[in-house]
């Protein structure tokens, strides 16, 4: 079975910078799960996904625009410790969450 709209898709990740350096990787944890065709993960990964089948692997390289959009000075923001969520050793530069009025935020 291929991917394709109202397919329930599950999936490992490792997202990296250009250059190399890994932000993040999903491997020790619960994979990605989603229904294609619905707008739930980022319009051009979806795209990439499209038509593939179990056991694909894929490389999927998104400019800023495809993604999340260009870090933005003005968009930064300190947030009291206490608001974070987050596992282990909190250090500079890591991910973690906050809770917002909408819902769980992912921040950096």
């Amino acid at each position: 079975m291929s991917i394709s709209r109202n397919t329930v898709v599950r999936f490992h990740y490792s997202l990296s910078e250009v250059g190399g350096e890994r932000i993040e990787d999903s491997r020790d944890e619960e994979p990605v799960t989603y229904l294609h065709g619905h707008g739930n993960i980022l319009p051009a990964l979806e795209q990439q996904l499209e038509g593939k089948t179990v056991g694909d692997s894929i490389l999927a390289t998104l400019s800023a625009a495809d993604a999340y959009g260009e870090r933005d000075e003005n968009a930064i923001a300190r947030v009291p410790l206490k608001h974070l969520v987050y596992r282990g050793k909190l250090e500079p530069g890591a991910l973690a969450a906050v809770r917002t009025e909408p819902g769980m935020r992912q921040v950096r």
